[in-house]
């Protein structure tokens, strides 16, 4: 069996309008979000949700330099900033960029201790995540398994972008 990977939904009907006879046998078809759940692994762990991650990432900003960041302490303020803060971690997983990479850049050397202030908080979150056996969209990358066994299913796999 052959499997067909697709960007979204529309893409998947678009397909199968212009390819399926009405009666013909259709491939297995998936966007890639549903493509990557099935095909990658986390042992033992569970998905958080965006109210846990907010709660993590404030317990990881129990130490006394975070307040250089002039992020507001208080609970319900605190939420607002999380959501920038975790995006940001996001895009470095995403991207595969360090720390050190932004710090050799000579663009953000006035913000070095910020930058620092975010590396230990990023490290504290992370250490978090492991502790609570949780997956989160910035340790992802770091902790999946291939699911073999689901992807022997298939002769062959073509994504379409």
């Amino acid at each position: 069996m052959k499997l067909l990977v697709f960007t979204n939904h529309r893409a998947i009907r678009d397909f199968i309008v212009k390819n399926y006879e009405k009666k013909s046998l259709l491939d297995k078809l998936l966007t890639i979000d549903e493509f990557e759940k099935r095909a990658q692994i986390f042992q033992n762990r569970k998905f958080i949700d965006d109210d846990q991650r907010a709660i993590l990432l404030k317990e990881a900003a129990d130490f006394g330099d975070f307040d250089l960041l002039k992020i507001e302490k208080d609970f319900l303020k605190f939420i607002k900033s999380s959501t920038a803060i975790l995006k940001f971690f996001e895009e470095l997983t995403k991207e595969g960029v360090t720390f050190e990479d932004i710090q050799r850049a000579d663009t953000y050397a006035e913000y070095d201790s910020h930058l620092n202030v975010l590396k230990i908080l990023f490290s504290r979150y992370l250490a978090l995540l492991d502790e609570h056996l949780y997956v989160d969209p910035i340790n992802a990358p770091m902790i999946y398994e291939i699911n073999d066994d689901y992807l022997k299913n298939f002769k062959e796999i073509h994504i379409f972008f």
